[in-house]
């Protein structure tokens, strides 16, 4: 699988700062992530529509979308899925510094299981379908729908009737927590404070 960094938001909970580059424990947030597709993935690129130049050493492809008028998260992934080597594209949101290590293969599991093309995560309430996987066999669809004007990266996936993870049975817990503002970044830190050397030992 390619690992895909989904980092073009407009970060407006940030005050339109780009969140990627916000330090947690001395690194920024990208680089956490980065970090943590590359331990599952074949390759890791990043989508953003902002100056590609900072995120080069962090990833082997930086791809602004093929759409030139803010789409949105889809649009990213679209770009991406029509241009990996790979069969699935591995999709994590820039902000989840504490991604799964096993994120990719447990997704994995579900969609063959099920005979998917496509699995995301269930926390028991909500769908949490920015951490997906997805067969580029889905990239002539996917690209039909941002054509079409299909922006809701939740209401797409539904459609597709994803395989689901469930994060409980994961034992994920915290894990897909994000970092939307800086009180959930402070959130962030005092759970990395509690998990010690955990934190890093995956890497």
């Amino acid at each position: 699988m390619t690992g895909l960094v989904l980092a073009g938001g407009q970060s407006r909970r940030w005050g339109g700062i780009d969140k990627s580059w916000v330090r947690l424990t001395g690194r920024p947030l990208v680089q956490h992530v980065s970090e943590r597709l590359a331990a599952q993935s074949a390759a890791v690129w990043i989508s953003t529509n902002r100056d590609p130049a900072p995120f080069l050493a962090l990833a082997d492809a930086v791809l602004a979308d093929d759409w030139l008028d803010g789409r949105g998260p889809l649009a990213g992934i679209a770009t991406a899925l029509r241009r990996i080597p790979t069969p699935w594209l591995l999709v994590a949101p820039v902000d989840s510094p504490l991604l799964p290590l096993n994120l990719g293969s447990q997704l994995g599991i579900a969609a063959l299981r099920e005979g998917r093309l496509l699995a995301t995560v269930d926390d028991g309430e909500y769908l949490q379908p920015a951490f997906l996987l997805i067969h580029r066999d889905l990239a002539g669809a996917l690209v039909h729908a941002v054509d079409q004007g299909v922006r809701r990266l939740g209401a797409w996936v539904q459609a597709q009737h994803p395989a689901r993870v469930d994060a409980r049975a994961a034992a994920w817990g915290d894990q897909l927590r994000g970092a939307n503002n800086g009180a959930e970044l402070d959130a962030l830190r005092a759970l990395i404070g509690e998990l010690g050397d955990d934190f890093d030992g995956g890497r």
